[in-house]
């Protein structure tokens, strides 16, 4: 546990936690996401960069695209939608 300050002082948040390391110090340089919808205030993670920032969200919009094609062809809608663009 510990405390966490924002590079210019405006915003503090005590009691997190660290996701990664410290350095020697005891200190580290992390960033926080106070409008996340989960461990907002609670938790802060470490400056380095990694691999689900960068992953997730291709992912999850390929997966919605997946989906929304999916429903639109259980529903019939994908032939209605294919024959409209076919005729501009």
């Amino acid at each position: 546990m510990g405390r966490w300050t924002s590079d210019d002082g405006s915003l503090s948040l005590r009691e997190v936690t660290l996701s990664g390391s410290t350095d020697d110090k005891g200190e580290a340089r992390a960033y926080a996401r106070p409008t996340a919808l989960l461990g907002a205030t609670t938790s802060v993670s470490d400056a380095t960069q990694n691999g689900v920032d960068v992953v997730l969200p291709p992912i999850f919009a390929l997966l919605s695209l997946g989906m929304l094609t999916l429903l639109l062809w259980a529903w019939g809608d994908l032939d209605t939608i294919r024959s409209r663009l076919r005729h501009r």
